[in-house]
């Protein structure tokens, strides 16, 4: 496969109806880009991605709270946008590097003729893809999966005269926990005051299932200790854990910290449980 090579920049869409403030017109931040099969132009994420960095908005805008709201926005003036990036301004300028280097990373991964097929909204699909909190992406996975399990014993529990206890269990879990919240909190949270109730239902779970949980919980403990070594947020990087770090540093940095905690053999095994998830939500 020959990767696509392409010139990725920053521009504004002008063609949109502008916002205006003060005497400035201030219009959508893109991205554009030309390689040898395409131009494209798809929508810049800069604004999910300031959402961590408020303080420092705060200070380019000296307190000018529309201001704020439209760099949040994702939206600049001409003038902003070629003073913010001539100057390096944090974290804006580091952001827009990032963004331009994940963007590339993407096209890297594809050959000629599949960009040649590939839509605005199928890059743009891919792009969020690569970019996402994988975390959020594991978790969603498996309150799914943890869910169907326990309705399923709901249904198997609810005619069995020795079942009663799990019966009431599992109706519990069903109706009366807010799953509206994550499955880490419903899980750290709900193991702290019944871990006995808990552990009985985990223990009618599914082998597969009840791997995953632990790979998943032990990810988790590590969660802040990978933002501290990619150190992204200091460098006014895309500050997720995403498919792309986990593709070239997070799934290896891990695993090194499995092995010390848990030997090489459940190390594979919680490693081997995460990667599926992502190779299955994702489509890799």
């Amino acid at each position: 496969m020959s990767p696509v090579v392409a010139n990725v920049s920053h521009k504004l869409l002008l063609s949109a109806k502008p916002e205006k403030f003060k005497t400035e017109n201030f219009y959508p931040l893109i991205i554009q880009i030309e390689s040898g099969v395409k131009s494209l132009q798809i929508h810049s994420r800069l604004n999910v991605y300031l959402k961590l960095y408020k303080s420092d908005l705060d200070r380019i805008t000296s307190g000018e709270k529309k201001l704020c709201e439209l760099i949040c926005s994702g939206l600049f003036s001409e003038n902003l946008l070629n003073e913010l990036v001539t100057n390096k301004r944090f974290p804006i300028y580091q952001l827009l590097e990032d963004e331009k280097f994940v963007v590339n990373r993407v096209l890297e991964m594809k050959d000629e003729p599949l960009l040649a097929m590939m839509t605005v909204s199928m890059l743009e699909e891919e792009y969020k893809k690569y970019t996402l909190e994988i975390t959020d992406v594991f978790d969603q996975h498996i309150k799914t999966a943890y869910m169907k399990e326990i309705r399923d014993l709901f249904l198997y529990a609810a005619d069995k005269v020795k079942e009663k206890e799990l019966f009431r269990l599992v109706d519990y879990l069903i109706h009366f926990i807010n799953w509206d919240n994550s499955f880490f909190s419903f899980y750290d949270t709900s193991f702290d005051i019944i871990p006995g109730h808990i552990r009985k239902v985990e223990n009618r779970l599914s082998g597969p299932l009840r791997l995953t949980i632990k790979a998943y919980l032990s990810f988790h403990a590590h969660v802040h200790t990978l933002h501290r070594l990619l150190e992204k947020r200091e460098q006014g990087k895309i500050s997720t854990l995403s498919l792309l770090d986990w593709q070239t540093s997070v799934k290896s940095m891990l695993e090194k910290q499995f092995v010390t905690f848990f030997g090489r053999k459940r190390s594979s095994e919680y490693i081997q449980a995460l990667d599926s998830i992502l190779k299955l939500e994702f489509k890799i």
